[in-house]
């Protein structure tokens, strides 16, 4: 019981991958998937592989009879959308990589961190204020009309 359960799951995970369409749709084809698979196990408890891709064909195949309501041209269009996104998300990750194995270079090649010392000066006297004629003054005249 055990191994149907989990050959049922493989099947329906194998099925899912193949499934290029809007997340909505495919849950909805999956219920359609899962709805089949249920039936023949219903009928044949004791199938084997060999069983399963004689009645439901190959994940790949059940996919595409759930696909042929869908337009060749959005499937495509949905899959180059797919292949972009794990595109994008490789070259943000070497990105990453490099910038963070920059950032361990800076610190390998500076010896770690680095040391900031700041140094306090004490004096004994009371600073004196500066002289009066080293002030700025400055005046402004108005002419009148």
């Amino acid at each position: 019981m055990g191994a149907m359960i989990a050959q049922r799951a493989e099947y329906l995970r194998e099925v899912k991958k193949e499934l290029a369409c809007p997340w909505r749709e495919r849950r909805r084809l999956l219920r359609r998937a899962e709805q089949a698979v249920d039936a023949f196990l219903e009928e044949n408890p004791e199938a084997g592989q060999d069983d399963w891709y004689a009645a439901l064909g190959a994940p790949e195949d059940m996919a595409g009879e759930l696909l042929t309501s869908y337009d060749t041209g959005e499937i495509k269009r949905i899959r180059q959308n797919k292949l972009l996104s794990l595109k994008v998300a490789v070259f943000s990750l070497v990105v990453l990589v490099f910038a963070f194995g920059g950032l361990l270079y800076y610190y390998w090649a500076h010896e770690g961190y680095v040391e900031v010392t700041t140094i306090i000066y004490e004096t004994d006297t009371i600073p004196t204020p500066p002289p009066p004629e080293a002030t700025t003054r400055v005046t402004y005249h108005y002419l009148e009309d």
